[in-house]
């Protein structure tokens, strides 16, 4: 147990004590610059973030002692950066140590590593990813927690930092696709995978579509994944309709380009599709859902069952434009740009159109085609009135 833990038996515990030995750490901190020290340090840290639970402190008082904590952390990241940059510490501090041999093979230098140190992997890795924030920011944001009713802690520290990091870096990254994708904006005839590559690399936001759903479609899946992890951005989605039996089949093609995310449901409220071959009548429909790395924005939550209302009026496999606006309105952001590889009727198009968002589509059937160019020029003039 540490000094500060023991001191904590001997006498009434008060908010001015906590106070005291949190000073006490702070210095302890600031003066820590080898192993010995830092890691008695955090150990001093850890004792004074118990002894404010134990004493039952407030939260303000359990917060600062948490900053404090975390600033003993981040020390740890800063003691094994430097020691890694001198050749001190394993580049993977946890991994087996490196000897260096001399000219008759004896070892000569060994590098240590985290384990020698006694230190946690775990501790170091948040201790790196900590040293994005200055000292000063740590009490900012423990003092923001206690403004908002909340707790604070190293883990929650780490993860604010690390949730900024990845929105700036979406930011930057859609940035980018914006750049790539201004010439682009149409129906094309032909089929995706022999003119797809109209559509630039890391352009998209969105992939919306709807193959067809017989058996020898499922031939489509590994090109369609193929396709969507070049030209999705880091962080955009591909939503496609499937067929039942074709879905263990789309599973696994797909997953070898993009990572899987969700197997959503649109449920069927007017007639069924009557599956004679397997004595199934069908109310649903899967609605798989696949990301490229990650999902972008992870606050905006989606209800994985839609229902749709019946629309054939333009294709024979028609979906309805409710169900495309559903996700296209939650999962994209106005002039996000959206592409449907299997345009049919044009209903992504259509729901692009509605609600804000640039897009593009390839039909391979020139009398599909027509249709859905005379149905877009439509729904283009009607919005422009």
């Amino acid at each position: 147990m540490t000094t500060v833990a023991k001191r904590s038996r001997k006498s009434e515990i008060t908010a001015a004590t906590i106070e005291k030995a949190q000073h006490e750490v702070e210095r302890a901190i600031a003066k820590a610059f080898d192993p010995d020290s830092v890691i008695r340090a955090y150990d001093m840290a850890t004792g004074l973030r118990l002894l404010a639970r134990q004493a039952d402190a407030n939260k303000a008082v359990q917060n600062r002692c948490g900053a404090t904590h975390a600033k003993s952390v981040r020390k740890i990241g800063e003691l094994t950066t430097a020691m890694r940059e001198q050749g001190l510490l394993a580049k993977r501090g946890g991994d087996k140590s490196k000897v260096t041999l001399d000219d008759n093979g004896e070892p000569k230098s060994r590098e240590m590593t985290l384990e020698d140190l006694g230190i946690n992997r775990n501790i170091a890795a948040a201790g790196v990813k900590l040293l994005a924030v200055d000292p000063s920011e740590i009490d900012a944001m423990a003092e923001e927690a206690t403004n908002q009713g909340k707790d604070f802690s190293c883990k929650k520290a780490v993860a604010e930092i690390r949730d900024k990091q990845q929105s700036a870096k979406r930011t930057a990254e859609k940035a980018e696709a914006i750049k790539r994708r201004k010439s682009v904006d149409g129906l094309y005839l032909g089929d995706f995978r022999k003119v797809g590559d109209k559509i630039p690399d890391a352009s998209v936001d969105l992939i919306f579509t709807d193959p067809p759903y017989d058996r020898k479609a499922i031939e489509l899946y590994d090109a369609l994944g193929e396709f969507a992890a070049r030209v999705l951005r880091p962080g955009g989605s591909l939503i496609a309709y499937v067929g039942h039996i074709q879905l263990p089949d789309v599973l696994a093609d797909l997953s070898k380009h993009l990572r899987y995310w969700w197997t959503c449901g649109c449920f069927h409220s007017e007639a069924k599709a009557r599956m004679t071959e397997y004595g199934i009548v069908a109310g649903w429909k899967p609605i798989v859902w696949f990301v490229k790395e990650t999902r972008g924005d992870k606050h905006t939550f989606v209800t994985d069952v839609v229902t749709g209302a019946r629309e054939k009026s333009h294709h024979d496999w028609q979906q309805a434009v409710s169900e495309a606006r559903y996700f296209i309105d939650l999962l994209t952001q106005r002039d996000d740009f959206v592409v449907d590889p299997f345009c049919g009727g044009g209903t992504t198009p259509v729901a692009c159109i509605q609600s804000g968002r640039k897009w593009a589509s390839f039909e391979i059937d020139e009398a599909n085609f027509a249709n859905a160019s005379s149905r877009i020029n439509e729904v283009m003039d009607d919005e422009a009135v």
